[in-house]
């Protein structure tokens, strides 16, 4: 899996350099990065989903965490929908 994990992070659509990595599911999510993507990896096809969702400002060698909005309260951030 490493070498396809390799592979993969240099199939990114664009170029990121220190992007944060968040668990996600069977698989994990790729944030920032010198941007404001947010990317999922996809186990099935090592390919990369573009997730609808951005970050409000570009990011660069920041950490993430994935919060359930139930956690928050469901209108809190407003972005699960997009995550789904």
């Amino acid at each position: 899996m490493q070498n396809s994990l390799n592979t993969a992070y240099s199939e990114l659509p664009v170029k990121v350099s220190a992007p944060a990595s968040v668990p996600y599911g069977n698989t994990f999510l790729l944030v920032g990065g010198d941007g404001d993507h947010i990317f999922k990896f996809l186990p099935e096809t090592e390919e990369w989903e573009l997730m609808p969702g951005k970050l409000s400002v570009s990011k660069f060698g920041v950490t993430a965490m994935l919060i359930r909005p139930e956690d928050l309260g469901a209108s809190d951030i407003g972005i699960a929908e997009h995550l789904a």
